[in-house]
C-alpha cells in the first residue's frame, strides 16, 4: 500500500468544491488501505466561522495537519511550517491541489532533496478579469518553464485545460485527465418528502441553484429569467442554496426589481446530507455560471437523476451533452435559460428521459470507485510499480 500526501489550501470542515473533492478522494484511499495524510490550513473561506478544532486529527480515516498560515493573500496561504513535515516524512506520491497556490512552488523545490513522485490537480480555471488573468499568464509562463517540471503528472477536470497545459511545454505522458468524483449515495432514493413540506414546495416545479453565491456564478440570470418563465409555468419555484459570499443582498433586490421574491427560496448553506435532500426534490439544476472548470453539481444532479442546463464552458461542455443529459446555453442568455427551463418543465416525459440518462451517463463516468480506480492506476504508472 502507498503512503500518500494530498496537499490543498483549505479542508474540511470548510466548505468548498476543491475541499470536498480532496475529502472524498482521501477517504476512499484510505478504505482502500493506503496510509492518506492530508496537509492543509486552519483557513476558512470567508462567511463562515474560523477553525476552532484540533489542528492534528484522524477524519474517517485521513491523518489531517493543519497548519497556521503565516499571511493569506486572497485564496492563497502561506505555511512554511508544513515544508518541514514534507521534509521529515517520506511519502510515495505527494499530490497537490491547486494550480499557482504557493505549495505548488515549495513542493517542487523540496523535491530537489526528497525527489518525491509529484502530482498536480488544478481544480481552477484560466478566465477571470482582463488583469488577473494577464497575471495568471505571466505566472504559468515561468511556472511551467521552470519550477513546474520537477513535477510528474498533471492531472485536469477538462480538455481545453489540458490542451492548455500540453502549450507551455508539457509532455504528453505527463497529461492526464480525471474527472472529479461523486458519491455513491447521491445514486440512491432518500425520502423527500419532509423537504418538500416544510418548504412549502408541494406540486411545485422546482429549478435548483447549488454552489458558492458569488458574482461568477451568475445567479441574477436566473433571477432575470424567472418573470418569463414563470408566465409558461405558474406553478416554479427557485431554490437558491449554498454560502453566501455577500451575494445574497444583491439577489434578494434583483428578486424584488423582477416581482419574483415570492418565487424563490434562499436556503443558505446546507450540510451535505441536506444537499442530498434538496438535489432529489429539485426537478432540474441550472448553472448558468461565467466559467467552470468542471462543475460538480451537475455531475451531482445527474448521479439524482435530474437534468442540468449549464453555460458552454469548458467543464460543461465536457460532461454535458447537449439535448441528450442536459441542455447548454450561451454565456449571459437569460433568453435561452428561460426557454430551455420551461421546455424542462412543461415536459415531464421529456424531462423524465433526460434525467435517465443523466444518471446513466453519472455511473460510468463520475462515480467515486470508478475515479479512485484510475487514480490509484495513475500513482502506480508514476512509481512504476503494482499492489500487493
Amino acid at each position: 500500500m502507498l503512503k500518500i500526501a494530498q496537499i490543498t489550501p483549505r479542508y474540511y470542515p470548510s466548505v468548498g468544491g476543491v475541499e470536498k473533492v480532496v475529502q472524498d478522494l482521501s477517504e476512499e484511499l484510505a478504505k482502500r488501505g493506503h496510509e492518506v495524510s492530508v496537509l492543509t490550513t486552519d483557513r476558512m473561506h470567508k462567511n463562515q466561522p474560523p477553525f476552532k478544532g484540533d489542528r492534528n486529527e484522524s477524519l474517517n480515516g485521513v491523518k489531517v495537519y493543519r497548519y497556521r498560515s503565516l499571511f493569506g493573500l486572497g485564496h492563497m496561504s502561506f505555511t512554511p511550517s508544513a515544508i518541514l513535515d514534507l521534509i521529515k516524512n517520506d511519502y510515495d506520491i505527494v499530490h497537490m491541489h491547486s494550480i499557482r497556490h504557493p505549495h505548488t512552488i515549495w513542493v517542487p523545490l523540496v523535491n530537489y532533496f526528497k525527489d518525491y513522485k509529484t502530482l498536480l490537480q488544478g481544480h481552477t480555471h484560466f478566465s477571470g478579469s482582463p488583469f488577473n488573468t494577464y497575471l495568471y499568464s505571466q505566472f504559468d509562463h515561468i511556472a511551467f518553464k521552470t519550477i513546474y517540471k520537477k513535477i510528474n503528472v498533471f492531472l485536469t477536470l477538462n480538455t481545453d485545460e489540458l490542451l492548455r497545459i500540453k502549450n507551455f511545454g508539457i509532455n504528453q505522458s505527463q497529461l492526464k485527465l480525471l474527472y472529479n468524483p461523486i458519491k455513491q449515495s447521491l445514486f440512491q432514493k432518500s425520502n423527500t418528502e419532509d423537504f418538500i413540506n416544510q418548504n412549502a414546495l408541494v406540486n411545485k416545479k422546482i429549478i435548483l441553484f447549488l454552489g458558492q453565491a458569488h458574482e461568477g456564478k451568475r445567479i441574477d440570470l436566473l433571477i432575470k429569467a424567472l418573470p418569463q418563465i414563470k408566465n409558461q409555468i405558474k406553478d416554479v419555484i427557485l431554490i437558491i442554496a449554498g454560502p453566501d459570499f455577500g451575494n445574497y443582498p444583491k439577489l434578494r433586490s434583483l428578486a424584488e426589481e423582477n416581482k419574483v421574491s415570492s418565487n424563490i427560496r434562499f436556503l443558505g448553506e446546507l450540510s451535505e446530507e441536506k444537499k442530498e435532500i434538496v438535489l432529489k426534490s429539485c426537478d432540474i439544476l441550472a448553472l448558468p455560471s461565467d466559467y467552470e472548470a468542471f462543475g460538480m453539481v451537475l455531475a451531482e444532479a445527474m448521479a439524482c437523476g435530474k437534468p442540468v442546463i449549464a453555460t458552454k464552458t469548458p467543464g460543461p461542455l465536457e460532461i454535458v451533452k447537449n439535448g441528450v443529459n442536459g441542455l447548454l446555453i450561451e454565456k449571459d442568455s437569460v433568453l435561452e435559460l428561460a426557454e430551455d427551463t420551461i421546455k424542462l418543465l412543461s415536459d415531464e416525459d421529456y424531462r423524465m428521459r433526460m434525467g435517465m440518462t443523466a444518471k446513466k451517463w453519472a455511473e460510468e463516468k463520475f462515480s467515486i470507485g470508478g475515479i479512485v480506480d484510475q487514480l490509484e492506476n495513475i500513482y502506480l504508472k508514476t512509481l512504476n510499480k503494482s499492489l500487493k
